[in-house]
């Protein structure tokens, strides 16, 4: 077994076992990331963090704190409370030289966490009642986001996903938009075309390749449907960000 087959099993047993939430997060080498078996969890799936990052200035702010912890990281693991009330325990990933990235363990709030909600929801006029009934802890749609952020590669659809978690549709249609900010079909090409981007910068697959290894059975409209959501082609992503 290699190590990035031993990694991938380590982390599902913390999200399945543990109920625990698992990102990585890597620098300038990006060939663990994407490597197929890894790649969707550099997609964070708490409903909280994805209901906060529906928030533009938000999730802006997430995407900023990220230095911050690389930074942080140099001194060695850590835990804190981020700016959203979310308890994370930090650890950096070496490669035997230097520091590559780091793996972010979350899924639960400590006791200070009000304050940090009450702020965030001034902050970045998020509704403070959502914030606070968005918990971490496991739920039908948390469910539904950990097996989509598993499976978004094969065949997925809703009728799937409700036969395999037991889940009612009407359920989830009713209120997968409202924990996540997005609609199922919405958040399954998100994260599809996360790991798209991914792929076209950190690996030498065709575009075609690529829209087949995220899920989309159709070139042309993985293209169309990238190109709708970065304003760009896959092309001109790659060319433009190489």
């Amino acid at each position: 077994m290699d190590n990035i087959t031993e990694i991938k099993n380590y982390i599902l047993f913390l999200k399945e076992k543990c109920s625990l939430e698992i990102t990585l997060h890597t620098y300038e080498n990006e060939h663990l990331i994407s490597s197929c078996e890894l790649i969707a969890f550099n997609i964070h799936g708490n409903p909280h963090c994805i209901y906060v990052k529906t928030f533009p200035n938000a999730h802006k702010h997430c995407v900023e704190r990220q230095s911050k912890i690389k930074d942080k990281c140099k001194n060695g693991p850590f835990c804190g409370t981020c700016y959203a009330g979310v308890f994370e325990y930090v650890y950096p990933i070496c490669d035997g030289v230097s520091q590559v990235g780091f793996i972010c363990v979350s899924g639960y709030r400590n006791n200070n966490c009000n304050s940090y909600i009450e702020k965030a929801s001034k902050d970045y006029s998020i509704p403070i009642k959502n914030l606070r009934k968005t918990s971490p802890n496991v739920s039908c749609i948390d469910k539904v986001i950990k097996y989509v952020n598993r499976h978004y590669a094969e065949n997925l659809t809703l009728s799937r996903i409700c036969t395999a978690l037991s889940c009612s549709r009407s359920s989830i249609s009713h209120n997968f938009k409202k924990i996540t900010g997005k609609g199922f079909s919405e958040y399954l090409n998100s994260v599809r075309l996360e790991s798209a981007k991914s792929l076209l910068l950190h690996t030498k697959l065709s575009i075609t390749e690529i829209s087949y290894a995220v899920g989309f059975n159709d070139s042309n409209y993985f293209s169309y449907i990238f190109k709708s959501h970065t304003g760009m082609s896959p092309y001109l992503y790659r060319k433009n960000n190489m």
